[in-house]
Parts: C-alpha cells; sequence; structure tokens
C-alpha cells in the first residue's frame, strides 16, 4: 500500500494530570509504532508532566487542516485517558490555539488566526443606573441560594464566554440554564425534591404569574420539547442546539430569577418598612 504524501508537521502540547513522564516510555513508541502510521506520531517528554507531541498529515485532506488535526488529536488523547483511567489533555498555556501547523516542503510556520465568525446577537441595551440598583438589591439574595445554582450558573457562563473553533458548547449550556429553570422553580417556589412536578403547565403557571406574555409562554414550549429530547439525551439524533436556543434558556432562567428575587426583595422591604412604622 502506498503512503500518502506528507505535507503537514502538526505540533502540540499535552499535560498529564495523573501521570509522571519516563522518556523511556516513549522510545518504543517512536521507534516501532508513532513513526510507522499513515499518520507518524511521536511523543517528547518536556518535563515531568507536559508532553510534545508531533504528527504529520497528507497533502490531501478531506477538511480544513486546524479541523483536521483537533480531529486527529482528540482521537488520540481520549484513546490515552481510556487507555491509562488517567487524566491526559491539551495544556491550558495553548488556549486558544492549540497547535503550531508547519509546511513541510517550505518548513514554515502556518499562521493559524483564531478568529469567532458566528453572530452572536444581544441586542444594543445600554447599561443604565436601575441595572446597578437591582443588582444591589438582588446581591444579598442572590447569595442566599445553594451552591449548585453556581455551580451551574458559572459552567454554563464560562462556556458561554469561552468559544472555541473545535465547539460551540451550546448544548450543554442550554443544559445547565435548563438546570438552573427547573431546580429554582422546584425548590424556591414550588417546594419540592420532586422534578417530575415541575412539568410544563406548571412552568408556565409559574412564569404567568410573574407577568410573562401569552408569546413568552408560547416560547416556553419549544424548551421544554428542546429540553426532553434532544439536550439530556445521550442518544439524541436532533439537530445541534443553536446559540439562539441556548440564548433563549438563559433569557428564561434570568427572568425567573430576576422577577421571583426582586418581587421577594420587595416583599422585604415593604414589611421591614412596616415594622418600622409600627
Amino acid at each position: 500500500m502506498i503512503k500518502p504524501v506528507l505535507k503537514w508537521k502538526i505540533e502540540t502540547l499535552i499535560v498529564s494530570y495523573s501521570h509522571k513522564l519516563d522518556s523511556k516510555v516513549f522510545e518504543e513508541w517512536n521507534k516501532n509504532i508513532g513513526s510507522n502510521l499513515d499518520m507518524p506520531t511521536l511523543f517528547e517528554k518536556i518535563n515531568e508532566q507536559n508532553i510534545r507531541v508531533t504528527f504529520h498529515l497528507p497533502e490531501k485532506l478531506n477538511a480544513d487542516v486546524y479541523k483536521k488535526s483537533f480531529r486527529m488529536a482528540t482521537i488520540l488523547l481520549v484513546s490515552f485517558n481510556v487507555a491509562t483511567l488517567g487524566h491526559i489533555w491539551w495544556s491550558p498555556a495553548l488556549w486558544p490555539y492549540k497547535f503550531k501547523i508547519y509546511d513541510l516542503p517550505s518548513n514554515q510556520k502556518v499562521t493559524t488566526k483564531f478568529i469567532f465568525t458566528e453572530k452572536r446577537d444581544w441586542g444594543s441595551r445600554v447599561l443604565e443606573e436601575e441595572d446597578l440598583r437591582k443588582t444591589a438589591i438582588l446581591f444579598p439574595i442572590v447569595a442566599k441560594l445553594d451552591e449548585k445554582f453556581f455551580e451551574f450558573y458559572s459552567i454554563a457562563m464560562t462556556l458561554l464566554s469561552s468559544p472555541t473553533i473545535e465547539h460551540s458548547f451550546y448544548q450543554e449550556i442550554f443544559a445547565n440554564f435548563y438546570k438552573i429553570i427547573e431546580r429554582f422553580a422546584a425548590t424556591e417556589i414550588v417546594k419540592t425534591q420532586r422534578l417530575k412536578d415541575i412539568n410544563l403547565n406548571k412552568l408556565k403557571e409559574i412564569y404567568k404569574d410573574l407577568g410573562s406574555s401569552d408569546e413568552f409562554l408560547e416560547e416556553l414550549n419549544g424548551l421544554y420539547q428542546l429540553r426532553g429530547s434532544t439536550v439530556m439525551h445521550s442518544l439524541g439524533k436532533d439537530k445541534p442546539v443553536t446559540f439562539e436556543e441556548a440564548g433563549k434558556c438563559k433569557i428564561f432562567a434570568d427572568f425567573l430569577l430576576h422577577k421571583h428575587l426582586l418581587k421577594r426583595a420587595n416583599e422585604g422591604l415593604k414589611q421591614m418598612r412596616e415594622e418600622k412604622d409600627l
């Protein structure tokens, strides 16, 4: 079998968080295994945790060289983790560029630019003093929410704020914001530990009580359907979650917390004034 003509040399850095490294371990691979692959792959120990991985790609690719590099490196890393039962992944120092790419014939480094071109339209609102006033009111109340809310919110916002070339994470973002909706509705409003009590009709009732329009409630149908079909199921075969759907779920989560917690704050202030007047 004729081996493909190699054109690209790819370098990346990975970190072993779970295993100490020994250069001798890589000698057999580099000599007899990695160098004989269709995609020659070599390992070099940098220190006790860091490994430089160099692999080569053929001239003819079915995808962009960066995407192909990411695909092949991901397969390698997943195999590494499954084989070792450990934690081995890209070095965080590489973000957002995971690779150095060289053109082999000229031995020139290819410029890799991180460009996120997807349109994310949040509108064109201006931050106002009223927003800051509400922030001050909400701060002590939000601080009393249980840690799961912060966990879900932090995960969703970290993924939403850190777009990469390879992943949009919209499914994970949607899932975490929806968990906030379910958990808050269950524990803070309905006062139940059973999520089955938080069905679509109950959610519509809650949002309607908070002043939601019929159009807003109609949008809730789509989120509920998406939650049951794609987001929470590993065997889901539907279309990927979009930014619009993930962003919409964030708005529903924020709206629920915003309306209910401000209502609670205003009720508390009213009670304080009444007690003061006594």
